[in-house]
């Protein structure tokens, strides 16, 4: 849940008392916290003991200029926002200061209106940057995770058997196919355990001759063969006290297979050309992409080796199982990629994301990273579906609309009769939701009877009710005397948002993208919302939603933030109402029941033209 506006706080800082007073006043009435300093030296000195969540900072001041002052706080806390103030004539330090990290700059004399939007969009800003960040934080576990992005169910499950297993010194044996971020999991698991001040030495087996195989990972000492010019050390050795992550393991030679398995037994390593032996302490962590149990049987593969490194197995899913994550992925190499050139991110159409998630990405999260990629390069604002390569766009052209998972290794039909259940299962879901969730239309548009159509829903055990908004329902909100306004205002959001969400959803059947266009808000704000509201497919089908709530009628096209802002008012007048009501006029106690200030109180029954009726 974001601040309101009582708690965040703002620091003005100038030498000027006639401008820490104004502001002051001005921005004490908009319900902020203020606090002034007149010096730099004592401003930093407030932010210490009480940090706020923005600064508006003078350029000029006699004791520590502003320069000076935005640096001593960035290295504080780099996340308080800091606004410069101005003379015209001192612009260009505002933009050195800007450089330095300040968010804009004001010149005096100032416009009040656009200083106060400029504030509130600032704050704004902030409070959901801490919002995401808590979420995801809650979302991952730990924020240790938050580095690797997904929202799949499977990987979830591969986050919630590395907390059990990173504490601990046991070999993990991480599989899965090529390009679905094995290095990535392994780092993961090095960095939360109790080896992660330690070193991370990964080792890609398949890329070390077998010859060189000993050299590279045990060491040598000086002229143990031609052209050992220098003692060296191994890789298994600058692994002390860390962690050794052997790469494609199922690709080490046979004869190099006895030397590691050796290696990982005694602890004990020996130079080429040495004779001591050397004590080392490392965690093992392997990956390969093959069936290292079939390699046994098949190609060798030593099994001593096999059940030392596979203390604990962790398979990572392909990403043709973890759909949820495409678009996100897609998303950060897009950011990732505008970033590095210094362009504007660019964005997915429609089209292009239905191909995304419809093409199965045989070489995984590398090969949609290579696509992503080369898709920015050729696109000038939006990527279009001409903009990826052949493959991808040849795969999935005849397959765009129904996703068919096609059975291997079965009769031609059985084949065919669940290919054409899973068309008719997908027909009837899109049509329905076409059709409004009303099933008497549903049956016409498909042109069978409501009894056949019910029949098909029980086969395919579609639980899909009418939920349209109810235009005749009303939803009563009660608001009790003894409610804060923060209490007041959360409840209001969090029912509102919930439902608007849903009906955003139900109307794109349930494409999150085209729900965030139609709310005009950002993807990764509406994926967040909808967990937060654990907004699942049974909620999008079944919740029944009101036709009116707090002035909002909820049958017509809604946007998330002007919705949430007429209930939010609505609210604000019939709570404050109340209370002044309940306390016999007595604004002071009205205030304190409220969790406001007098002041904040007094300007809004001005703002909801209350005088009169109190």
């Amino acid at each position: 849940m974001t601040k309101s506006a009582k708690e965040e706080k703002i620091l003005i800082i100038d030498d000027e008392v006639e401008i820490l007073n104004c502001l002051s006043q001005i921005l004490g009435a908009e319900g902020y916290e203020v606090s002034t300093a007149d010096r730099g030296n004592k401003g930093l000195e407030l932010i210490t003991h009480n940090p706020p969540d923005l600064v508006l900072l003078d350029v000029r001041m006699p004791d520590l200029d502003g320069l000076e002052t935005l640096k001593r706080i960035k290295e504080y806390d780099e996340d308080i926002i800091v606004f410069i103030m101005t003379a015209y004539s001192d612009v260009k330090d505002a933009v050195d200061a800007m450089k330095g990290g300040a968010r804009d700059y004001f010149s005096k004399p100032f416009n009040l209106k656009e200083t106060k939007e400029k504030l509130k969009r600032a704050l704004k800003e902030k409070a959901l940057r801490e919002e995401v960040l808590q979420l995801r934080k809650e979302f991952y576990g730990r924020p240790n995770f938050s580095h690797i992005i997904t929202s799949s169910p499977a990987m979830l499950k591969v986050f919630h058997d590395l907390e059990k297993v990173a504490p601990s010194d046991i070999s993990i044996l991480i599989t899965g196919e090529s390009g679905t971020g094995k290095e990535l999991i392994a780092r993961a698991i090095h960095e939360n355990s109790r080896r992660k001040a330690g070193p991370f030495i990964p080792i890609d087996c398949a890329a070390i001759p077998e010859s060189l195989f000993e050299s590279e990972v045990f060491g040598h000492e000086k002229g143990a063969y031609t052209s050992a010019d220098q003692k060296r050390n191994g890789l298994f050795e600058m692994a002390h006290r860390g962690t050794l992550f052997l790469d494609e393991i199922g690709n080490l030679q046979p004869s190099s297979q006895i030397k590691l398995l050796r290696a990982i037994q005694e602890k004990k390593i020996k130079y080429i050309g040495g004779k001591d032996l050397i004590d080392v302490d490392v965690r093992i962590i392997a990956a390969t992409n093959l069936d290292l149990q079939e390699a046994m049987q098949k190609c060798g593969f030593r099994e001593e080796l096999f059940y030392r490194i596979n203390q604990f197995n962790l398979h990572l899913p392909p990403l043709r199982e973890r759909k949820e994550d495409i678009i996100l992925l897609s998303n950060f190499f897009l950011e990732h990629t505008g970033g590095n050139n210094g362009s504007p991110v660019k964005t997915l159409t429609s089209d292009t994301i239905e191909i995304l998630l419809q093409y199965d990405w045989p070489g995984n999260i590398r090969e949609l990273e290579s696509v992503i990629r080369g898709a920015s390069i050729l696109a000038k604002d939006e990527i279009r579906p001409e903009h990826l390569n052949y493959r991808v766009k040849s795969k999935t052209s005849a397959w765009i609309k129904l996703s068919i998972d096609i059975p291997v290794n079965a009769s031609l039909k059985k084949v065919m009769k669940t290919t054409v259940e899973q068309v008719e299962k997908a027909y009837i879901q899109k049509t329905f939701l076409k059709a409004g969730y009303k099933k008497y239309e549903t049956s016409k548009l498909l042109g069978i009877g409501l009894k056949t159509l019910y029949g098909k829903l029980n086969k395919h055990n579609l639980c899909l009710k009418s939920r349209e908004p109810n235009e005749k329902k009303k939803e009563q909100a009660t608001f009790p005397v003894g409610m804060t306004l923060q209490e007041a205002s959360y409840q209001v959001r969090e029912k509102l948002e919930k439902w608007i969400i849903i009906k955003a959803l139900r109307e794109t059947e349930g494409k999150k993208y085209n729900a965030a266009q139609k709310l005009r808000v950002d993807y990764k704000t509406l994926w967040l919302k909808s967990r937060k509201y654990k907004i699942d497919n049974k909620a999008i089908y079944e919740e029944e939603i009101p036709g009116h709530f707090l002035g909002v009628d909820l049958c017509g096209d809604l946007c998330l933030t002007e919705a949430c802002k007429i209930a939010l008012s609505v609210m604000e007048k019939e709570l404050i109402q109340k209370t002044i009501e309940k306390t016999h006029g007595h604004k002071t106690d009205a205030a304190k029941i409220l969790n406001i200030d007098y002041k904040t109180l007094y300007n809004k029954i001005l703002q909801h033209n209350l005088n009169e009726k109190i």
